[in-house]
Parts: C-alpha cells; structure tokens; sequence
C-alpha cells in the first residue's frame, strides 16, 4: 500500500469518518509503541535521549509513509509536522522529556494531548 499516511482529501458528506481517517493518520502510533518499548530497555538517564530517537523515527515514517515516488506524490509536509508535535506532547504527557528539555507543568500535556490532537483534524486538509 503505497503512502499509508497520505491524507487525501474527500467530496463526500461523511464529515465523521473523514475526520476520524485524519484523526489516525496524524497520530504516530509506530513511532510512539517502539518509544514506549524501547523506555523500559533504555536506562533511567538516557531515556530523554531516547525520545529524540523517537522523534526521528516519526519524521522518518511520515516521510516515507506520505510520499509516492511512482505517483509523483511528495511528502505532505504538514503532516510530518503535526504528527512531530503530536509524539513531543505524548512523551510529555507519559512523563518523559525530549533530551534534557523537561516540562515545569505536567498537566499541561495532558491537556494538550486532548486539544492538539483533537483539533488537528479539523484543520489539516488533504491532498
């Protein structure tokens, strides 16, 4: 399945599964299961560090999984970018931080994690 993150634009008039297709493709889901596997193999001290791999790894899929070089199609760019800020607030909201970059108010991930990704859907327009 080529571009399995693509997100294309419908003419349809089911607004709820056009919002719940964006809602999935935006959320780094592969990404954030090899973090949170990877967490409890990586020590105490590194697992910041490790949450930079997992940042990388979302750029990486989002990249490859929204392009296709057969169709001409490039990466959807808004997507690599929302789905970016979307593992950054997750790590956040699971406790973590990204490198040494530690957040002073923890609930305030957990509220974005509701609004940001929530809201995200409503926004990104397809291709």
């Amino acid at each position: 399945m080529p571009a399995p993150f693509r997100i294309e634009q419908t003419k349809g008039d089911d607004k709820l599964s056009e919002y719940l297709g964006k809602l999935i493709k935006l959320i780094p889901g592969p990404a954030l299961g090899i973090y949170l596997t990877g967490k409890g193999l990586v020590p105490g001290t590194a697992v910041g560090w490790w949450a930079l791999v997992g940042l990388v790894l979302v750029v990486v899929f989002r990249i490859w999984g929204t392009q296709d070089k057969k169709l001409g199609q490039n990466p959807q760019w808004v997507v690599v970018f929302v789905s970016a800020v979307s593992f950054i607030i997750w790590v956040y909201a699971v406790g973590d931080q990204i490198a040494t970059v530690a957040l002073s108010t923890p609930w305030i991930a957990s509220v974005a994690v509701l609004v940001w990704t929530g809201l995200t859907p409503l926004f990104v327009k397809g291709a």
